[in-house]
């Protein structure tokens, strides 16, 4: 399978990062009101993440993730049926970049050539889950700034599956807006700050030297003003 994360290092070299849905209709504190908008529910999904800092010193944490079904549907159900079915559970962050992103979600050869989409969406072969991948869901109007959710892929526009990327804390990846479908954020500094954490340990090649392993994932149900700040992005 093709590796995916070539074509984020070359845009990453060029400026920054890819997108979502922005609405049209916010209020004064830039909070979209849930009964105009009509966010309903979604998911949470909450990875247990360790990893070895870059004093070679065992840490874990928690990365709590909103997803945002309303704008990238196929994209959030999949990533929401991967975590439920336990897919991530023993993966790691093959991809790691200090001021851009880390990456994961490689449950086949933990590399970044493997992985699938969760169901069939139409692309690849329905009788062959492997070659399962899910159509791009676009939107230049949404922003790659810290600790958005989007889905990693190769220079196919719809060859995303399973890989996905967090923004690293304090970064902003314009370059990606647009060209990545975005289906959530980190819903917590605590989590954002694990996220840098992990952008911090000893690489090679952008590839941890000690893995950083998703142990378990949890899904929880959210709604309500989660939910709206999950799908704006940009506050």
């Amino acid at each position: 399978m093709k590796a995916i994360g070539l074509t984020l290092t070359l845009l990453m070299i060029a400026s920054s990062f890819a997108g979502c849905t922005v609405p049209e209709t916010i209020d004064e504190g830039g909070v979209i009101a849930q009964e105009e908008a009509g966010w309903g529910n979604s998911t949470r999904v909450i990875m247990s993440v360790t990893w070895t800092d870059s004093s070679d010193i065992s840490q874990a944490g928690n990365i709590a993730l909103d997803i945002c079904s309303k704008h990238a549907p196929m994209h959030a159900e999949s990533f929401i049926l991967h975590s439920a079915n336990g897919a991530y559970d023993n993966a790691i962050f093959h991809r790691v970049i200090d001021e851009f992103m880390i990456q994961g979600g490689d449950f086949e050869n933990y590399d970044g050539t493997g992985g699938y989409a969760a169901k069939y969406f139409g692309v690849g072969t329905e009788a062959d889950q492997s070659s399962w991948n899910i159509p791009s869901e676009f939107d230049d109007r949404l922003t790659h700034s810290e600790g958005i959710l989007s889905m990693a892929r190769s220079s196919n526009p719809d060859s995303a599956g399973s890989q996905f990327f967090i923004v690293d804390k304090y970064t902003t990846a314009n370059s990606l807006d647009g060209d990545y479908t975005i289906f959530g954020r980190t819903a917590d500094a605590n989590s954002l700050d694990v996220v840098n954490e992990i952008s911090l340990v000893n690489t090679s090649g952008n590839r941890p030297v000690h893995d950083v392993t998703i142990i378990a994932t949890t899904n929880e149900p959210i709604s309500g003003d989660t939910v709206a700040r999950a799908c704006q992005f940009v506050e």
